[in-house]
């Protein structure tokens, strides 16, 4: 019987000295590897949003094909509109013409 307490009391022991091992070492460093496998799922939620968010918005955009299109599109308006300001300018010229052909007609009246 006197062994058999000696091993009882081994065992008792051994039992306390792995107890406290795992209170002051193994679970505050479980439950800081927790928080940061929390922390790390929250990010990569946060991530994962942004990710679908971005790919909307280029869904949206438009492709190569058509920034070439519209790039075309706006060097021909501008040959136009290089072409218009000659003429406005003639225009204008007629413009000032009339305007002063009435004030000097109209001075002479």
């Amino acid at each position: 019987m006197g062994i058999d307490l000696q091993v009882a009391d081994f065992f008792l022991k051994l039992f306390d000295l792995i107890f406290r091992i795992l209170v002051i070492a193994v679970i505050p460093v479980l439950l800081y590897l927790l928080r940061l496998i929390y922390k790390m799922h929250t990010e990569m939620k946060v991530s994962e949003q942004r990710i679908c968010t971005l790919e909307e918005q280029i869904r949206d955009l438009p492709g190569e094909k058509s920034i070439h299109s519209l790039a075309l599109t706006i060097e021909q308006l501008n040959g136009t509109v290089r072409g218009m300001g000659e003429a406005v300018k003639r225009l204008d010229w007629v413009v000032d013409r009339h305007e002063e052909y009435l004030h000097k007609g109209s001075g002479q009246a």
